[in-house]
């Protein structure tokens, strides 16, 4: 995770050279969640106060949008620059935070385990997710041409992939993990003690463990299968 971590902070380094970049810091309410839409990149610092800055070069930061509603911090894009793919990284201070959506391109990261009772990530339409997890209830969601990379320990975890989206989460050290894929979705569990897998339309579960209970399902092309390294 760390290798994975540092290779992205090289390449969004290299990314910011040779132009003038803008900082704006920003103060914020309180939020538990995070919503990000756009091609950005989101670091997230845990802290004793929620805030924002956003870091940016050839475009204003004013182009980019950043507000809590009902404890969600939402950050996106503005329209007329939204296709441009310019270099945009936003660092976000939480105190707290449940549930992570990534979506349109964004890349939300952490390098701090993420600490909680119950989580919610969610990533779809080339949003991705890097993160790494201290909890006991993961709930993943990853769709069209999504990635979800974690690792980490959880007691229980629910995970859900479709439509290309691919869940790489061999690291995550977890007693009971329950996974469904379909439509050529891949998913990289690690169960220690129950599995529950279903694998329809093409998709595909590798899993990792011994597990005493397991359910297995599969129709129409889906595979599920035991695993020893990691395979692409």
């Amino acid at each position: 995770m760390k290798k994975l971590m540092m290779t992205g902070l090289l390449i969004a380094g290299i990314s910011f050279c040779g132009h003038a970049q803008k900082t704006e810091a920003r103060s914020a309410e309180p939020f538990d969640k995070i919503d990000v839409f756009g091609k950005v990149v989101v670091d997230l610092i845990k802290g004793d106060k929620e805030k924002v800055i956003v870091e940016s070069q050839e475009i204003d930061p004013g182009k980019v949008s950043t507000k809590v509603t009902n404890k969600t911090l939402k950050i996106s894009m503005a329209e007329d620059i939204f296709a441009a793919a310019k270099s945009v990284r936003i660092i976000v201070t939480y105190v707290q935070l449940y549930e992570i959506h990534s979506r349109g391109g964004a890349d939300v990261r952490s390098e701090v385990p993420l600490k909680a009772d119950r989580v919610v990530y969610e990533a779809s339409t080339g949003g991705n997710i890097y993160v790494d997890v201290d909890v006991k209830n993961l709930e993943a969601s990853i769709g069209q041409g999504s990635l979800i990379y974690i690792s980490g320990k959880a007691d229980s975890q629910l995970v859900t992939a479709n439509s290309g989206g691919i869940y790489s989460g061999y690291g995550v050290d977890c007693k009971e993990t329950e996974v469904k894929v379909s439509t050529k979705a891949k998913a990289k569990v690690y169960a220690g003690e129950v599995l529950n897998a279903q694998a329809a339309t093409g998709g595909w579960i590798g899993f990792q463990g011994n597990p005493k209970q397991k359910i297995i399902k599969t129709s129409l092309g889906g595979k599920v299968e035991a695993t020893v390294e990691d395979e692409d």
